[in-house]
């Protein structure tokens, strides 16, 4: 299946897992099968995802451009363009961008 992304309307999220985002996180679900779903995520300066477990999934991410704080599991990392991460369920993280920010991430199973 072929997915467009200028076909694709953004979905400004307001919380993640019950936990309230400060700041604009617009997200776009650019692919979607049974068990992955692909986004594309803009995060502009000073948006903060606080702390929150995903119970249920499990992620890995591509910065595109731009620049994160994240801390996972008590863990502070500076994520730069080209950098990656993965989130495993059940573990502790949050996000914070220090610049205009663009990542592309894999969810499984889709959320």
């Amino acid at each position: 299946m072929i997915t467009r992304n200028k076909e694709i309307k953004s979905v400004r999220i307001e919380s993640i897992e019950d936990v309230s985002i400060e700041g604009r996180f617009l997200r776009k679900t650019l692919s979607l099968s049974q068990n992955m779903e692909l986004i594309e995520a803009i995060l502009n300066t000073g948006t903060i995802i606080p702390t929150h477990i995903h119970r249920n999934w499990e992620s890995v991410g591509y910065v595109v451009e731009g620049k994160l704080r994240m801390i996972i599991e008590g863990e502070e990392h500076i994520l730069e363009r080209g950098d990656s991460w993965y989130h495993p369920q059940n573990i502790a993280h949050s996000t914070e961008a220090l610049e205009n920010t663009k990542t592309i991430e894999v969810f499984n199973p889709p959320i």
